[in-house]
């Protein structure tokens, strides 16, 4: 074993190492120092345990750059056809929302404070007229995320006290929003009523009860339910909780406020048929920064602002900039400035001409199969379920995922029959160039 140890080298050693050198370069000295010690620390520990193991170098260099590789937050190409994908950050924001959260970062900016009377003021006024014109809604406050949204609303109006909730719409997004788990959290209790496929008016009805607070409608944002079916229309479950004077929240989720997306509530819709307050997402479907929106009646969203729990909810300065510029391009009917919906919106003819350009130019380049192929693609972010997106894409045979991700601007795509496909909905501009290069130098080494 002490034999084993000896053949460690030196950190000096290892630090001026061509392959170290270039990470010192991108990553800095003393950062990639602390990695390859971690890693020495490691491997000293396997050698102590296992005498008949001895240092690799090749071994070791790979462990090393798997570790820098995943040290910071990389730019990547969503080759993948899903829009809205959560893994590589949900939407794109538009060039306005973009300049204006770079000006927010550079400048020192007005967020709270009303330059007219030389005064303090919330930070919320930048954005509640511009929702309210856009949902309808009396009044409107912006957050951190819609599951800080979903959080503060069953905080602050029914803490203690019980929430009507269909049994089909206890939904599980991702690995950590649980509808159960965030009501218990909330201090509300949970009241399930109806049948995981179907639930009646009356069943809300015979579920009130003098601690009842709201009936709380929750949109099914990444799952469908078909078949033998059945659910009350927002109007009658709206009508029931004003008729006993308690609240109709809808959980509108993934969100948007215009366009045709099928199963996606529109939120001024909400609004009209009667939800005294609609959460969703600024960042899924809506196209804009990561952000929760709370929409519904004035003396609802007042005793909200002035919740404890808004305060650690808050968004920051560069957030309310780029929500700001977001909802100034739908009030303008600019959707098509809007990444997200611009990407979901795309014509097949257009998708075929630019996989067509894509295939033209990786087989100019390398002597493999390349062909142009349909696709489906998806919206994703929980919105729009089990609807798919035709699309089209390019085929390219040879099990080179991992080399793509390897790539100083690595690839995501997706695989099939020996080969893989770069769907070209979410490719943004120069990336297709990008992805013939990278694949070309692939094919080369």
């Amino acid at each position: 074993m002490k034999e084993n140890m000896k053949t460690i080298p030196a950190m000096d050693m290892i630090l001026s190492q061509d392959w170290v050198c270039s990470w010192i370069a991108r990553l800095g000295r003393a950062y990639v120092k602390d990695i390859i010690s971690r890693n020495l620390q490691i491997l000293r520990s396997r050698l102590k345990d296992n005498d008949s193991e001895i240092f690799s170098w090749e071994e070791f260099r790979r462990t090393c750059i798997k570790s820098f590789t995943h040290s910071g937050l990389k730019r990547v190409i969503n080759a993948t056809g899903v829009v809205i994908h959560t893994n590589l950050g949900r939407s794109l924001l538009p060039e306005e929302a973009i300049n204006a959260a770079e000006t927010s970062a550079k400048y020192y900016t007005a967020i709270e404070y009303d330059t007219e009377n030389g005064t303090r003021a919330g930070r919320n006024i930048h954005v509640e007229g511009l929702i309210c014109s856009l949902t309808g809604a009396e009044s409107a406050l912006a957050v951190n995320n819609n599951a800080g949204a979903v959080m503060l609303c069953l905080y602050a109006f029914a803490h203690g006290r019980e929430v009507i909730v269909s049994r089909g719409e206890l939904v599980e997004i991702g690995g950590a929003f649980r509808l159960p788990d965030i009501m218990s959290l909330s201090g509300a209790k949970l009241s399930e009523v109806g049948t995981t496929n179907r639930t009646y008016l009356k069943d809300y009805e015979a579920a009130i009860t003098p601690d009842t607070s709201m009936i709380m409608k929750v949109h099914r944002s990444n799952f469908r339910i078909t078949g033998f079916t059945h659910e009350p229309e927002r109007k009658e479950l709206a009508e029931l909780a004003h008729s006993h004077n308690i609240i109709f929240m809808d959980d509108a989720g993934s969100g948007y406020a215009a366009g045709n997306f099928p199963g996606e509530p529109e939120i001024r819709q909400c609004i009209h048929d009667g939800a005294d307050i609609v959460t969703f997402s600024g960042d899924k479907i809506f196209g804009g920064p990561q952000s929760g929106i709370i929409a519904g009646r004035r003396d609802l969203i007042d005793r909200l602002k002035h919740h404890p729990m808004n305060r650690a909810l808050r968004p920051g300065k560069m957030t309310i900039a780029a929500l700001e510029a977001t909802l100034r391009l739908y009030l303008n009917g600019e959707y098509g400035r809007i990444p997200t919906i611009r990407m979901l919106s795309t014509d097949t003819d257009t998708l075929r001409h630019n996989a067509e350009e894509l295939a033209r130019e990786i087989s100019r380049l390398i002597r493999a199969e390349v062909h142009v192929i349909e696709t489906d693609d998806a919206s994703g972010g929980g919105s729009c379920p089990g609807e798919m997106l035709k699309g089209w894409g390019v085929f390219v045979r040879g099990n080179i995922q991992a080399e793509l991700r390897s790539m100083d601007i690595p690839v995501i795509c997706t695989a099939k029959d020996g080969g893989v496909i770069f769907h070209v909905r979410t490719l943004q501009e120069g990336e297709a160039k990008i992805i013939a290069e990278s694949v070309a130098k692939i094919f080369s080494e």
